[in-house]
């Protein structure tokens, strides 16, 4: 009596076509269900999965049916995906020079979380600067100068939205060199906003005096000197490629380490110095309208404000991936035993191995460490990246001291204008700690594996 025919999955390529075979054997079918739940994990939009990965891939699960199926039904798998994998590739873009290569779509939601949070940044620093505003030129609003410092402010708190919303015009016209509608559309939009900038700035320059309008251009300066020889975006994406996984290179990961220091203090430097410090510089001390200490805590707070919401943005890009690199790097300590193994740079040792270097003892700290021992960099690397969680956490102690401090300001305080000032600057502070704990609570949740696996939730 022949065998009932039932229904088996053929490979396709980011689908799957039921057709009836005969089967002899219960382990073929499940076998060939196990090559159809592998090839649903390729999304048809996936490109990156060549055919000849996909031929590889095919074979092997094969093989696999045919040392527990019959040999008439191996084979029947095996010809009927081979041929399968054949028509794909013949019909598949790359394989003929013609054909044009359909582009995949853009994911939005990484655009859309940069966008709110880089709104987020302008946002409070465009609130610490009205604060700080308000607290020295309240009876001169209607001053050009005071206005144009405003405007001028309020576009370098924008700038990073700004420039999301110039830079796939500026990749079209510079890069591919072409004009289209989008091109010019995203030039008419922001075009006002170049003039009112020339024109606060013009302002400004024929209002100040010469060391005034030097104060407002040593950030620019100290900017400019940074990006022009600062690391370049091949040299960058070359450092974190072997920083990561699988290399792990602990001279990667501490040049990565510099970059992301040196990076966050162009950012605090300018926003604290136009936000914070640099309207105290444009008018004279006796004509300040709150005392000098509300004044100069005010500025204290805000700054410190100001710089933990900065040290967030790291955190914020990057912590998956300097997390896994502090795991793989590790840390040590120094230590007065007498034994110990002489250190190797590349090895890998485990928590509480005890090594030698240049006449110095350490005894390793974390479950792998691959730093050197001597290297202090390798040190803050781990201490600021191996419990990103906990970090935050830090951060939001500090902010919260900060809210405390500028509730007892404001209860010692009697004026109207003084209160109201404490007030908007503890909303403020207020949504600094919000975003420091909603990060600190997404890191929780999140486990992060070492080696490049999925994430698991707990």
């Amino acid at each position: 009596m022949p065998p009932l025919p039932r229904k088996r999955v053929v490979l396709r390529r980011g689908h799957i076509t039921p057709i009836h075979s005969v089967s002899s054997s219960t382990t073929a079918t499940s076998d060939s269900s196990h090559l159809s739940a592998t090839i649903l994990t390729m999304a048809p939009g996936n490109t990156s999965i060549s055919t000849s990965q996909s031929k590889e891939t095919a074979t092997s699960v094969s093989s696999s049916s045919m040392s527990t199926a019959s040999p008439s039904t191996s084979k029947s798998v095996t010809s009927t995906a081979t041929n399968n994998l054949s028509d794909d590739a013949s019909s598949s873009p790359s394989s003929s020079p013609t054909s044009e290569v359909l582009p995949t779509a853009v994911p939005t939601t990484c655009t859309l979380n940069n966008f709110l949070l880089q709104l987020l940044v302008a946002s409070v620093s465009f609130g610490r600067m009205i604060i700080q505003i308000l607290s020295i030129y309240l009876w001169n609003l209607d001053n050009d100068v005071v206005m144009a410092y405003v405007g001028f402010t309020s576009i370098l708190c924008a700038k990073f939205i700004i420039w999301m919303a110039l830079k796939p015009s500026w990749h079209t016209l510079f890069v591919e060199k072409r004009v289209d509608k989008d091109v010019v559309l995203r030039g008419i939009a922001l075009l006002p906003i170049f003039l009112l900038y020339i024109k606060f700035i013009r302002t400004l320059s024929w209002g100040l005096e010469w060391p005034e309008c030097l104060y407002c251009v040593y950030p620019f300066v100290f900017e400019m000197l940074y990006h022009q020889f600062g690391p370049k975006k091949e040299s960058l994406n070359k450092m974190w490629a072997q920083a990561q996984y699988p290399h792990y290179k602990p001279k990667a990961m501490n040049s990565v380490a510099k970059h992301l220091l040196r990076e966050g203090t162009v950012r605090i430097v300018e926003s604290v110095w136009y936000m914070i410090v640099l309207p105290h510089f444009l008018v004279p001390g006796d004509h300040l309208i709150i005392n000098w200490h509300h004044s100069i805590l005010l500025m204290v707070c805000a700054a410190v404000d100001l710089v933990s919401l900065h040290l967030t943005l790291t955190y914020h890009w990057h912590w998956e991936r300097l997390h896994k690199c502090a795991c793989a790097l590790g840390c040590w300590k120094s230590c007065t035993n007498t034994g110990g193994c002489k250190y190797t740079a590349g090895s890998a040792f485990k928590r509480g191995d005890i090594v030698i270097l240049k006449k110095e003892v350490y005894k390793a700290i974390d479950h792998m460490n691959t730093a050197d021992p001597s290297s202090k960099m390798s040190r803050v690397f781990w201490f600021l990246f191996r419990s990103p969680a906990e970090t935050m956490g830090k951060i939001a102690f500090i902010q919260l001291w900060v809210i405390v401090v500028q509730i007892v300001a404001m209860l010692l305080s009697r004026h109207w204008l003084i209160i109201s000032l404490w007030g908007g600057s503890q909303l403020i502070s207020y949504v600094t700690i919000g975003h420091t704990l909603y990060l600190r609570h997404k890191m929780m949740v999140e486990s992060i594996p070492l080696a490049g696996t999925s994430k698991k939730r707990k």
